[in-house]
């Protein structure tokens, strides 16, 4: 009984596989080949390194690139020195601000270099005249104190106008007895190119707000999109081409949820001519894995999600699965069971789709 069992299921097996497997391939004639005007386009092979496919890029910042730069204090904008998109050398001034807060200041510090000159006097003092005998030890003690006191609350006034983003040279001149500054000159902290800029003369701002955003140009690095497909086929350290720049591919991020592309990221080998500012878009074209073949995008047709492409077989056409991995204008680039040599159809594809279905009984899709 088990017996006769297998044999009715593998009965069974044959008469439905069989015919599928066979639809494969179907009877077409080379006068209906030309009655209906299908081209035929031979795979040549490419030499090695030649074949590359082009992917989606776009410049990306690294954490320690990009700085924000923000107001010290409450103040009022008077002047903005720079553009957006403008390359800075670091010191270079950005914006003028105004600020009662900072005539405040800057009073206190003038209060404090005076109170550390008076108490330093004092010390002096009390120090020849503890030296000769005529003041008791105490007194000298209480002057050191009142001293050290002074200059405590001098290096408090300096460090507040320090954190005010006065510079260094202003606040000596300060100390030395010039006018306060009316302004305060918000300087680029380090090199970079000025984005982000939003600010207008006349505006008010508030203090720890941000202005603008200074971003170091180099290195670059550019985010690719991979399909999910072919992102196993590329490792850190091949060679890529962003535009007219060689780069090089440094990582590829993991696969997560249920997207179709994965990020990879790779760094440009040399600076660009002129500066690249994030979200630049770019094309990255990264050398070929093999297997792969370009065709006229006509060439690809779609029964339910699997591709087909009609290679010329000696009674006709065979149907062959192939994997689209990039599609660009025009073109795709395809991985499947293809040879070099094989003559595959690139025109009048809809009806030769029409003929294997009916061979195979299958619907269109």
């Amino acid at each position: 009984m088990v017996f006769r069992l297998s044999c009715v299921a593998a009965a069974l097996c044959a008469v439905l596989t069989g015919p599928v497997l066979a639809a494969d391939a179907f009877a077409v004639s080379p006068q209906q080949i030309q009655n209906l005007g299908i081209r035929l386009l031979p795979l040549a092979p490419s030499p090695s390194g030649a074949l590359s496919v082009s992917y989606p890029a776009r410049v990306v910042l690294s954490p320690d690139q990009e700085q924000v730069v923000s107001s010290p204090l409450a103040a009022l904008v008077t002047r903005v020195q720079v553009q957006d998109g403008q390359p800075v050398k670091a010191g270079q001034p950005l914006l003028i601000l105004q600020s009662p807060e900072l005539s405040t200041l800057q009073l206190a510090l003038v209060q404090a270099v005076s109170r550390s000159r008076l108490a330093g006097a004092a010390w002096q003092r009390e120090k020849e005249l503890f030296d000769t005998g005529i003041t008791p030890q105490r007194r000298l003690l209480e002057a050191e104190a009142a001293r050290q006191e002074a200059q405590a609350g001098l290096m408090q006034a300096r460090t507040a106008l320090q954190l005010a983003g006065m510079a260094e040279g202003a606040i000596r001149r300060l100390e030395s007895g010039a006018a306060p500054a009316p302004e305060l000159v918000i300087g680029a902290p380090a090199a970079g190119v000025v984005t982000g800029m939003a600010i207008r003369p006349g505006q008010r701002v508030q203090a720890a707000e941000a202005l603008l955003h200074l971003v170091r140009p180099t290195p670059v690095w550019v985010e690719i999109q991979l399909p999910l497909a072919v992102a196993g086929r590329y490792k850190p350290g091949m060679a890529v081409q962003v535009g007219a720049q060689s780069a090089t591919l440094v990582s590829i991020s993991p696969v997560a949820g249920g997207g179709q592309s994965v990020s990879a990221r790779a760094r440009l080998n040399a600076g660009p001519a002129t500066p690249l500012l994030p979200g630049t878009a770019l094309e990255a074209r990264l050398p070929s894995t093999g297997g792969a073949w370009r065709l006229p995008q006509a060439a690809v047709t779609r029964q339910g999600a699997q591709a087909y492409v009609f290679v010329r077989s000696r009674n006709g056409f065979t149907a062959r699965p192939v994997t689209v991995s990039v599609a660009a204008g025009d073109q795709v680039r395809v991985e499947g069971p293809l040879q070099a040599g094989d003559q595959v159809a690139v025109s009048n594809i809809i009806a030769l789709k029409g003929v294997w279905l009916g061979e195979s009984g299958m619907e269109a899709e």
